[in-house]
């Protein structure tokens, strides 16, 4: 299985501000966002473990957790524990400690 760049793991938000028409970016929690009605993101743990953090109907976050796995150098294919949930794909255009943008 090929291997993420260390900077990947951890914690990241959307920053839908700085989205373009092809790339998401996500920024660490501690970024000075503008103010959003709730804002996703999700976890990637060095163990395989996933937490995304999905939008909840307060504006909060709900947790769901899952199984990540690379495809290839830049891919990573996201399985999660509750069945209701479709894979998710992950598509890493670049990472730094501070960005991450993958493909939308």
């Amino acid at each position: 299985m090929p291997e993420l760049p260390p900077a990947v793991f951890g914690d990241w938000m959307h920053s839908h501000e700085e989205d373009t028409s092809d790339v998401a970016v996500y920024r660490r929690p501690g970024y000075d966002f503008p103010p959003a009605r709730g804002r996703r993101g999700f976890e990637i743990k060095r163990n395989g473990e996933f937490i995304w953090h999905r939008i909840a109907a307060a504006d909060g976050n709900i947790d769901s957790k899952g199984r990540w796995r690379t495809e290839g150098a830049e891919r990573v294919v996201v399985e999660f524990d509750d069945d209701r949930l479709e894979s998710l794909r992950l598509d890493i255009v670049s990472c730094d400690d501070r960005t991450l943008k993958i493909k939308r």
